[in-house]
Order: C-alpha cells, then sequence, then structure tokens
C-alpha cells in the first residue's frame, strides 16, 4: 500500500512540473524534431565572368566525350591588288557561290579597251611576219638562182652580192616580225590580265557572310588591302576539342569518331566525324592538345560557333598509368 502511495504520488510530481516547464524546440540545434534551417541563397556570377570549359567526361571505360567548338572548313577574304571604282555586284549576303564565280566587278572600259587594242595589234603582226616570210622565202630561192648562174658564168660576182644582200636582209625582216607577233602576244596576254583584275571572283565553293562594298564606291587596295567580301566553306565544319594530354597516344589522324550537334534540344547532327588535324605542340598551361574533326554538313544545318559533343571509342581501356 505505502508503494503504491510513492507511485501515485511520483507520477503527480512528473505531470505538475511538464506544466511548469514546458518543451522548447532549439533553433539550429540537433535534437530531434527541431526544424531544419534555410538554405543560404545561391550568389549569380558577375556580369562579364568567364563561364569555365566542362572538363573532359569519360564516356565510359573505353571512350572519351569532350565538348567543342564548330568552325567552318574554310574562310576568305576577297579583294584585289587594284584601285578602282566598283562596277557591278552579283553577289549579296547569304548567296551560295561556285569556285571561279564573278561576285563582283571595277571599273572595267579601258582595261577592254587596251585589250581590244592590243588584239588588233596582234592581227597586224600575224600580217607584217606573213609578208615577211614570202619575202624571205623569195630571196632565198632568188639567191640560190644568181648564185647558180654565176657559176656557169653567166651572172656577174656582183649580182650575186646584191642577191646575196637581199637574201639575209629579208631574213632579218622575218627574224624582227616574229619578235614583234610573239611581243603582240604578250601584250595582250598582259592585257587580259588586267582585265581579270578588275572581276572579283571566288576561289572556292561556299556562302557569302561578308560584304564590304556598294557599287560607286572607289575601292583602295593599299598595302594591306581591305577585303570586300568574306566567303565561308560549310559544306564540312570543323569541330575543335582541347584532348587531355593522357589520351593523346590513342588519338591519330583519320580515327573515326562520334559527334552529337544539338539547337535547343534538336538534333542537327549525331553521327560520325574523322579526325583531320592533330597539333603538334600541348599548351602547358591546360595540359592538352587541340585536334580538329571534320563533320559533313551538305545541307548546312550545322551552324559555325555551335557546340558539339566528340565522343572517342577504343577497342580498349586506356593502359593504367604506373
Amino acid at each position: 500500500m505505502k508503494t503504491a502511495f510513492i507511485f501515485v504520488l511520483f507520477l503527480a510530481m512528473a505531470c505538475l512540473a511538464a506544466l511548469l516547464f514546458p518543451h522548447f524546440p532549439v533553433v539550429n540545434g540537433s535534437e530531434e524534431g527541431a526544424p531544419a534551417s534555410a538554405p543560404a541563397a545561391v550568389a549569380d556570377p558577375p556580369a562579364g565572368a568567364e563561364t569555365p570549359q566542362p572538363a573532359a567526361q569519360p564516356a565510359d571505360s573505353k571512350g572519351l566525350e569532350l565538348e567543342g567548338i564548330i568552325y567552318a572548313n574554310k574562310t576568305v577574304h576577297l579583294g584585289t591588288v587594284d584601285r578602282g571604282q566598283v562596277a557591278e555586284i552579283n553577289k549579296k549576303e547569304g548567296d551560295e557561290v561556285a569556285a571561279g564565280e564573278v561576285l563582283a566587278r571595277l571599273k572595267y572600259d579601258k582595261a577592254e579597251i587596251q585589250r581590244d587594242q592590243a588584239a588588233t595589234a596582234i592581227a597586224l603582226a600575224e600580217a607584217r611576219l606573213q609578208l615577211a616570210a614570202t619575202d624571205a622565202d623569195y630571196y632565198e630561192r632568188d639567191f640560190k638562182k644568181t648564185d647558180e648562174l654565176y657559176k656557169n658564168k653567166a651572172a656577174s660576182e656582183s649580182e650575186v652580192d646584191q642577191a646575196r644582200l637581199k637574201r639575209d636582209e629579208s631574213a632579218l625582216n622575218k627574224v624582227v616580225a616574229e619578235s614583234d607577233l610573239a611581243m603582240a602576244k604578250e601584250t595582250l596576254r598582259y592585257r587580259e590580265a588586267d582585265v581579270e583584275e578588275t572581276k572579283i571572283t571566288s576561289p572556292i565553293k561556299g556562302v557569302v557572310t561578308q560584304k564590304y562594298i556598294e557599287v560607286g564606291e572607289i575601292y583602295e587596295a593599299g598595302s594591306t588591302p581591305v577585303p570586300m567580301f568574306e566567303i565561308i566553306d560549310i559544306d564540312t565544319v570543323k569541330v575543335v576539342v582541347h584532348l587531355p594530354q593522357e589520351f593523346i597516344p590513342r588519338v591519330n589522324v583519320g580515327d573515326k569518331v562520334r559527334v552529337k550537334v544539338e539547337l535547343s534540344g534538336e538534333a542537327l547532327y549525331d553521327g560520325e566525324g574523322t579526325v583531320a588535324y592533330i597539333h603538334p605542340t600541348i599548351d602547358p598551361s591546360s595540359e592538352t592538345l587541340l585536334v580538329k574533326i571534320d563533320v559533313p554538313n551538305p545541307d548546312h544545318k550545322i551552324k559555325v560557333g555551335l557546340r558539339g559533343k566528340v565522343t572517342f571509342n577504343w577497342a580498349e581501356p586506356p593502359a593504367a598509368s604506373e
């Protein structure tokens, strides 16, 4: 009975203590049931801060995935060494051009007149050469005939000398006429080059990306010619990646790799590329080697400046480093 009374008394004291001293949670404490503290806000990077390049990601134990930038296969800036007025423009930005196609011309009236004059001079030189050749042939036969008569005592020595002189003069006239014709042909070639230099032609098949001239402008070539057009070849594009040096022994020119290019979630290309160039030196700051991969782009869907993912796959995993 006494034990039961003590137990009831202890229970009553415990209830009284709970009423007088309620339990409060500890802020940022470790007590179970306490509310968790709020996470700290992540500040945005400062404007102009350089975005770190993604590190190389192993595709699996036998491969490597790198991200690279896409460049045009070729970029050409066109101009001319001559000074002149722009007479015509045949192509605008965005137009496709063929190799050898004329994009624009400088004023060419004078150059074409001089070319036509040179062509006329050739016709005259050819006529003079024909006449000189006829004379040379005639006086050669006349000398032989006179010399034969002299041997038969039917012609005097002075007549032979006169015939020889005519033969030699006519032969010399023929040589001069031949030289005049050769010079006239060289002049025509020079004048034709003048006409060609008024044409601004594309050396490659590509797309016009910049046009820097307008009809009527005076183009000044100067010591460093200002370009008239920029042409890029994007039938093939190049993905430039930086290969970590530990993988250099595993990559060779001609290797086939997988290339994937996306734009806003749309796959522009997902197929094969070919290692076209491996730079001969390693960048000591990043310990990487520049590699260029050719990717076919006949429909021009892949745009220069996009990023592409390149996956190198090997038959065997890399050897473990010692």
